[in-house]
């Protein structure tokens, strides 16, 4: 698995990891069972901190994608069918990411064709 810090991205690092790794995993580049590399080896591989590792797997673990355990490292965890909290979390998530759209200028027309475009181009990822 490559991830790659833009480091002139106001963007936090550990934020960078999170959704590369998310990525990753919709993509199917990380498939269920997969192991991640250890926090140890990704914070000497990134040049950050190893909070910086923690704080991003902590993250990954927290919205149940990975598995962290004490010996055997990260683990990508089998995707489970949607829940209504899923669905409930997304709903709060995209809202707030039309409002910021919204805020910064861009019609709900332009918001829509990006939408589609991330979505087309995610899915076809997975092919």
């Amino acid at each position: 698995m490559i991830l790659l810090m833009d480091l002139s991205s106001s963007r936090p690092r550990y934020r960078q990891i999170y959704d590369q790794v998310v990525e990753a995993v919709a993509v199917g580049r990380l498939a269920p069972g997969g192991r991640l590399p250890t926090v140890r080896r990704l914070a000497a591989d990134l040049s950050v901190n190893l909070h910086t590792v923690r704080r991003a797997y902590g993250m990954l673990a927290g919205a149940g994608l990975i598995s962290l355990e004490r010996h055997n490292g990260a683990r990508v965890l089998a995707a489970l069918p949607p829940s209504p909290e899923v669905g409930a979390w997304f709903s709060t998530q995209l809202r707030q990411l039309v409002a910021e759209g919204l805020a910064r200028g861009l019609s709900p027309d332009r918001m829509t064709a990006l939408s589609r475009q991330a979505v087309v181009g995610l899915c076809q990822s997975q092919s």
